[in-house]
């Protein structure tokens, strides 16, 4: 089994809309939403076509945030909003005999100083005289509203109480919706993962075969091994039940690594072809995707505020420093704007500081106060000699910054051909790959299998690369020498066969042996 995780980016839906066919028949004079005294009349205006469209976009979805370039527009808009929500609401039977009995024509709408006077309310500025029960489509969000009003605003929208906001630079960092993730369990739990619920709720661990026993005494009939294994591992996937080892897991998801590969049995364990089997332990323990002891998970809190805290707390711990690229690849709810804003908070407090640590990824990274000085730590003088310090790790550790925080640096140009030419591989974050770190430059991306590599020492033909080619072979030998990889069997580097190149040369001296094949090291 291999679990394969396709490319995924966003997907930006970005239109430039004419709300009329024809810019040359724009109709009789109105009010202009955008007009500089605030009541004269322009002839011609597309502003009512526009408002009409962007009631249309707002009713076809569930939350809208409409952006306009200042306060004073963002009322007048949010006025004009609420006006066609109503009208097409209650019907313009009403309005019509209305004006007939004044006799007039439309006012024109309040001069500025009404509306920043009114700033905030739910119907623009004149939501202080109308009728109270009037339907509300949208409300103003910008720096005149107040705090609270506008947490209120943010409440309603993320609620469904509202459908529409009217903002300026104000979430110019978006709104965190708060959870967006499915059910638990879809249509709720089954009978087998109901009992499962039940006899985890009385506390402690339970293995697996005292778990199907309960449940047997429970329902008076045995529950089928297969029944039991499906009931538990959805519960996982949902969040509710937990284990205490990591080796149903590794199981479950195809055993071992991408770099090891399966033993054989011996003579003496073989029958007739067949490996002899150890049923009546398998039939006692349970499978091995059920081994360890099930416990139920403590119940989450679905308060946007505490898991937007605790997604923040976690990111700084797994990263040390927090960039957008690193909150990016973790895919939390709300992204790195939701992430800014808690990291914010968490320097005002003093239990994280932001800073210039990274070049070339702005002012926008957090890191706690011990990492800060973690990092003064590994400062050097560069007239003094570079001890070459280099480790492997999985592509995936959250220590490798590449391809989250920081993007892939080029592959070096081979002699004689382009950048990789010949691979068809490029670095990726993906299970079962490795790389080797050498401080903290990326040298060596290790494809999964161990069969190819990428080399980025931009000078391994010449005397200036090879002290960090040689701490790089040595850090890849020291995973098959520690038993944390059986084998490495390398065929290709950059495209090319590895023997004969400076790369070769040096993992050779690193101990791998020359094949017919490549370069091979046994653990």
């Amino acid at each position: 089994m291999e679990i394969v995780a396709p490319p995924t980016g966003k997907r930006f839906d970005l239109r430039m809309v004419v709300p009329v066919e024809d810019m040359s028949e724009l109709g009789a004079s109105t009010f202009a939403s955008g007009g500089n005294d605030g009541s004269a009349p322009q002839a011609g205006s597309i502003w009512p076509h526009v408002e009409e469209a962007i009631v249309d976009r707002v009713l076809a979805h569930r939350s809208s945030i409409v952006f306009s370039n200042s306060r004073r527009l963002a009322e007048r808009l949010t006025a004009r909003l609420n006006e066609i929500y109503e009208e097409r609401t209650l019907g313009g039977t009403e309005s019509e005999e209305a004006g007939e009995a004044a006799g007039a024509e439309k006012a024109p709408p309040p001069p500025p100083a009404e509306l920043m006077g009114a700033a905030g309310q739910t119907r623009g500025s004149q939501a202080v005289t109308d009728d109270a029960e009037a339907p509300v489509l949208a409300q103003a969000h910008h720096g005149s509203v107040s705090k609270e009003q506008r947490a209120l605003i943010e409440d309603d929208l993320k609620s469904g109480r509202l459908r529409c906001v009217v903002a300026t630079s104000s979430l110019k960092l978006g709104i965190d919706m708060g959870a967006l993730a499915p059910p638990p369990v879809e249509s709720g739990p089954d009978q087998v993962q109901r009992g499962v619920l039940a006899a985890l709720a009385r506390g402690g661990g339970y293995f697996f075969r005292q778990l199907s026993d309960a449940l047997g005494a429970e329902s008076g009939a045995p529950v089928d091994d297969s029944t039991l294994v499906t009931a538990l591992w959805d519960l996982v996937w949902a969040g509710l039940v937990t284990n205490d080892t990591l080796a149903p897991l590794r199981t479950h998801t195809g055993g071992g690594t991408a770099h090891k590969r399966p033993r054989q049995p011996t003579r003496s364990r073989m029958y007739r072809g067949r490996a002899s089997g150890r049923s009546a332990v398998t039939a006692r323990m349970g499978p091995p995707t059920a081994a360890g002891r099930w416990a139920l998970l403590p119940e989450r809190d679905l308060a946007s505020t505490v898991r937007a805290h605790g997604q923040a707390e976690t990111l700084l711990e797994r990263y040390g420093f927090v960039t957008r690229g690193s909150a990016m690849n973790e895919g939390t709810p709300g992204g790195f704007a939701l992430a800014y804003k808690v990291l914010s908070g968490f320097e005002g407090t003093g239990r994280a500081r932001r800073g210039y640590f990274v070049e070339t990824l702005g002012g926008a990274q957090f890191a706690s106060g011990p990492t800060v000085n973690r990092l003064r730590s590994f400062a050097r003088d560069h007239t003094q000699e570079r001890p070459f310090g280099a480790v492997a790790l999985a592509e995936t550790d959250p220590a490798n910054p590449y391809g989250a925080a920081l993007p892939w640096p080029a592959v070096p140009r081979a002699d004689g051909g382009a950048t990789g030419s010949g691979t068809g591989h490029r670095p990726g974050r993906k299970a079962g790959a490795l790389v080797v770190l050498v401080d903290g430059d990326l040298t060596l991306y290790v494809e999964r299998g161990g069969k190819s590599l990428l080399s980025f020492v931009a000078a391994e033909t010449d005397d200036a690369g090879r002290p960090a080619l040689a701490a790089t072979a040595r850090a890849l030998a020291a995973l098959v020498t520690g038993r944390r990889v059986d084998i490495l069997a390398i065929e290709t580097a950059n495209g090319g066969f590895v023997l004969g190149t400076p790369l070769g040369e040096a993992l050779t001296e690193a101990g791998f042996l020359p094949t017919p094949r490549g370069l091979r090291l046994r653990g």
